[in-house]
């Protein structure tokens, strides 16, 4: 009897003290994005180092496995965040504003036990998006001009907060067959070209070309989009 009884004490000391409840693991790693340290650094879209207050960023955004889990200041250089035990998809971001995203990074990283991992070297970087436009059912860039080119983009990563606009009515922005594909620094990752409007000097559409058009950034690379504008359309697309 005192043996069965000493067994089931033991047993229920042994539940008591946590031996089917292991212990908390919590990872941690620095993630260096701006320290100067070899592998570090944001790069401009042609694969140059920029340093955060030329490049505009103010701000640095880092998501583990799909989740965020820090935000620090763009001059920092490096801020901790947790990670899980085993790999870990980490995404990098430096912006400007609420939402503008100008560099991102994304790699992997494996937390090899539950203490912190050191520092982790991040090159948030761009790319340049070039946008080909042509035009079927008429004229191209409606005479007499100028008119102008206004575009949309989502960034598919940062859906629905994520993406930029272009609808300026500069010299950049004039409609033009002859001239060089214009060109945008975007942040490496995943895109949607939501559409294009070859727009009057009075805001009226002229043009469109609405068909969404995916496409990906990579780092210090030139993606093209080649969307095509219907003459016959007055329906703006964004």
């Amino acid at each position: 009897m005192k043996r069965l009884a000493f067994a089931l004490a033991a047993a229920v000391l042994g539940t008591a003290c946590g031996s089917t409840t292991p212990p908390p693991c919590n990872p941690s790693a620095t993630i260096d994005w701006g320290s100067g340290a070899a592998g570090t650094g944001l790069r401009d879209p042609d694969g140059n180092p920029i340093d955060c207050q030329t490049a505009g960023a103010t701000w640095v955004d880092v998501f583990v496995n799909g989740g965020f889990v820090g935000t620090f200041n763009c001059g920092d250089g490096a801020g901790t965040v947790p990670l899980v035990r085993g790999a870990n998809d980490v995404v990098v971001e430096a912006g400007r504003a609420q939402s503008d995203i100008l560099f991102r990074d994304r790699f992997t990283t494996t937390a090899a036990n539950c203490g912190p991992q050191g520092a982790v070297s991040s090159r948030p970087g761009q790319g340049w998006l070039a946008v080909n436009y042509s035009f079927q059912g008429g004229v191209d860039c409606y005479s007499p001009g100028p008119t102008y080119m206004h575009l949309a983009v989502r960034d598919d990563l940062a859906f629905p907060d994520g993406g930029f606009s272009d609808t300026g009515f500069g010299t950049f922005e004039q409609c033009s067959i002859t001239a060089a594909a214009p060109r945008y620094p975007v942040a490496i990752g995943d895109y949607t070209f939501l559409g294009i409007n070859e727009v009057a000097g009075n805001g009226a559409i002229l043009a469109a070309g609405c068909a969404d058009l995916p496409f990906i950034i990579g780092r210090a690379a030139t993606t093209t989009v080649t969307p095509v504008l219907s003459t016959t359309s007055s329906t703006a697309c964004f």
